[in-house]
């Protein structure tokens, strides 16, 4: 049985039996499920996106942008600290988890479950999982197969920005072209410069209309997806919140009542 497949069985049987908030399960359903798909639409697709940037990065035929090697450099850079930003985040997750095991294992007790504790994501599976080497194979698989997806995900949504500032740089760059063709003494010399820039502005939409379908066709799903992620983020911390107020209203009334 697939881990996202525990993980659905898990959150409708906590649904019919148990009465628990399932927002963080339904938060980690939902996030695992766009970064597979967006792996995969991005798999699909990688060809296009391989000859998008080959078409975005070559300026051998209208020339080298000023601002180009810096626009690149930078984007280098951010895509880098995305990609260890995506690595902590996910050792850091993974040390939550196993910090929330104790937590885990209490639910079991009060709720009577059969969850696999001290993984990334409490796993319900048709044997018992008590057993520590049950625990360790299930959160090791979890951790590689979240190094490999996450990481990459959080590159890849950084993806059309940084692409979006390249072909900035590109559309900058055709400004000055169109501004000197005024310039030019002779006919000769305004025609050939405004055939450049015809050729040169077409190219950038070309470019333009290929990035906005592979956007859409690749990460678009996550936008849809990242809202239904903050609403169950939400209802949880609306949850807790709740629960801190009561807490504090009954230690209070207590209080009183000893006094």
């Amino acid at each position: 049985m697939r881990f996202k497949d525990s993980e659905y069985i898990q959150t409708f049987y906590f649904l019919d039996q148990t009465g628990l908030d399932i927002s963080e399960d339904l938060n980690a359903f939902f996030t695992c499920m766009s970064c597979l798909l967006a792996c995969s639409f991005f798999t699909y697709r990688h060809r296009k996106w391989s000859t998008f940037f080959n078409d975005v990065t070559n300026t051998s035929k209208f020339g080298k942008p000023a601002d180009f090697d810096a626009v690149t450099k930078r984007g280098n850079r951010v895509s880098a600290i995305n990609y260890w930003f995506g690595n902590i985040c996910l050792i850091g997750y993974g040390v939550a988890a196993l910090a929330e095991a104790s937590h885990c294992r209490q639910l079991n007790e009060e709720k009577g479950l059969h969850e696999v504790c001290g993984t990334f994501v409490s796993v319900w599976l048709p044997i018992e999982g008590d057993k520590l080497w049950i625990q360790i194979v299930i959160f090791s698989c979890q951790m590689v197969t979240g190094y490999f997806i996450f990481p990459s995900v959080s590159v890849m949504i950084y993806l059309p920005w940084e692409a979006s500032e390249v072909l900035i740089s590109h559309i900058n760059h055709f400004k000055s072209h169109f501004l000197r063709t005024f310039d030019e003494p002779t006919i000769q010399g305004r025609s050939n410069r405004l055939r450049f820039c015809i050729q040169y502005h077409i190219h950038i939409l070309r470019m333009s209309n290929d990035l906005n379908l592979l956007v859409k066709y690749t990460v678009g799903h996550i936008s849809l997806i990242s809202a239904l992620v903050f609403s169950c983020i939400g209802n949880q911390i609306f949850k807790v919140r709740k629960l801190l107020i009561r807490e504090k209203i009954i230690t209070g009334k207590l209080s009183r009542g000893k006094m």
